[in-house]
């Protein structure tokens, strides 16, 4: 047997409730979990990677930073299919394309366009010329 309960007005009409539902909260995915086998994985993984790199490293970035990359490899992979798909001819969402496309650009813009040079272990530039200069002086 179900239970009854009044509705919000108070006048007494029954409502039935089932008996014994449990609520569940919806589970988000992880990439973890998802195959990056598939050619849209291995193209976001491409993207984000490309940026990491010109933005000093992955191990550079804070947390920020990356998750702004992966939102901006999203966005890039969307506007990738859109134009595909305006290159074969089909009809685009002109509206979703522009705002894909104004995504990218606001999420461009906080994570920087410019390359930041990777500081690397070794002899500098300088370094270098410095050591060829004093052999030179030295008889």
């Amino acid at each position: 047997m179900s239970e009854l309960a009044l509705d919000t007005a108070g006048n007494g009409s029954e409502k039935r409730r089932p008996k014994n539902r449990k609520r569940t909260r919806p589970q988000l995915l992880n990439r973890s979990e998802l195959d990056g086998r598939t050619n849209a994985a291995k193209q976001f993984d491409a993207i984000a990677e490309a940026i990491a790199a010109d933005l000093g490293g992955e191990d550079q970035l804070s947390t920020v930073q990356r998750h702004l990359v992966e939102a901006f490899a999203g966005a890039a992979i969307h506007v990738n299919d859109i134009n595909a798909r305006l290159l074969l001819g089909e009809e685009i969402d002109i509206m979703a394309h522009s705002t894909a496309i104004s995504t990218m650009v606001r999420v461009a813009s906080r994570i920087g366009i410019g390359r930041v040079p990777k500081d690397v272990d070794g002899e500098t530039l300088a370094d270098i010329f410095r050591e060829q200069q004093q052999r030179e002086v030295q008889p």
